[in-house]
């Protein structure tokens, strides 16, 4: 389960300007998971499925999943403050393999939605799925192009493999433990190894 605290931390934002043509984009990394949102201004308006292959052919990453509503806060503080216009915005939820049946494009499982139930989404009217800027909420619709879509690329995490033997186990930790950790030996290690190096190891 992936956790936000919007407010409790601070956003570097970057603009970059003549990538691909006229395109621009804002990051923002997410300091709890470490994973790395980008707003892109497309010069060419792009369908839903343009969109989904640029994140994959540009950015190597994928149209953005939301897992809760932190994180949808996130991503919509990131919209707000570079979408001016307030534009409605690609995220990458669709039904087009089967219709109401709701899936990421990145295969994550589908387990929080913010649609905007309160004027009947989502109300068929397409297999994608768009953020509108002004409030967060999601709107279905169709064929249509748009200039803003988020891309999310997911945090490398670097090889736990201390000591060579091609399997991550209690062996590594150890060997971590002794020569790179900052606090050896100490009862956080095991927090700390899961920050840097994920949930890779069982020490039971």
């Amino acid at each position: 389960m992936r956790k936000i605290k919007l407010l409790s931390c601070s956003v570097l934002l970057v603009a970059y300007a003549d990538i691909a043509l006229a395109d621009q984009f804002w990051e923002a990394t997410n300091p709890d998971n470490g994973n790395l949102y980008r707003l892109v201004n497309v010069d060419t308006a792009l369908t839903w499925g343009q969109a989904a292959d640029y994140a994959v052919n540009t950015w190597a990453g994928n149209l953005v999943s939301i897992h809760s509503q932190l994180e949808n806060d996130f991503v919509l503080n990131l919209v707000q403050a570079n979408n001016l216009s307030l534009d409605d915005t690609w995220i990458g939820l669709n039904d087009q393999t089967v219709e109401g049946v709701w899936e990421w494009i990145s295969g994550e499982a589908f387990t929080y939605s913010n649609w905007n139930s309160g004027v009947g989404e989502p109300n068929n009217s397409g297999d994608f799925v768009v953020m509108k800027a002004s409030h967060g909420r999601w709107h279905d619709v169709g064929f249509q192009a748009l200039n803003w879509l988020v891309v999310e690329n997911e945090r490398e995490i670097p090889s736990a493999d201390f000591d060579g033997s091609g399997i991550v186990d209690g062996l590594d930790f150890l060997k971590w433990q002794v020569g790179e950790s900052p606090d050896p030996l100490s009862q956080s290690d095991l927090s700390l190894w899961e920050s840097q190096y994920g949930d890779t190891v069982s020490l039971s």
